[in-house]
């Protein structure tokens, strides 16, 4: 019982400490205005490794992927989205033209991504 409680504080410790890794990034963001956000690592192992409460078969316990792994996964870009109407309530041929709409893409990690110039951006 001692281990779960100590592993429960340990993870809710981790929390504060992202939590707060993120606030004071956030508070130094608002003093650059206009200069790319420093944003802190957030898939650490050493942390991710205190979180998980071993199962009672130990082979059996779940491994998170390494971080050069998580940090390699490709930025899915996000397409622009319509409407979606109940069938009796949707526009005539509003199928059909959505059809003929070509993907927009409107962030991604490339080409795609707003500059983010004002503080509420």
């Amino acid at each position: 019982m001692q281990y779960l409680q100590t592993k429960t504080l340990a993870g809710l410790l981790f929390l504060l400490l992202l939590f707060g890794t993120a606030t004071r990034s956030n508070q130094e963001e608002k003093q650059s205005n206009g200069a790319e956000p420093d944003i802190p690592k957030t898939w650490d192992s050493a942390a991710l490794d205190t979180l998980e409460v071993p199962l009672a078969e130990p082979s059996a316990s779940p491994v998170p992927v390494s971080p050069d792994f998580y940090y390699a996964i490709p930025v899915r870009p996000i397409y622009k989205s319509y409407p979606k109407y109940y069938p009796d309530k949707e526009p005539l041929g509003y199928r059909d033209w959505l059809r003929q709409q070509e993907p927009v893409v409107p962030w991604d990690d490339g080409a795609h991504r707003p500059k983010l110039v004002t503080e509420e951006e």
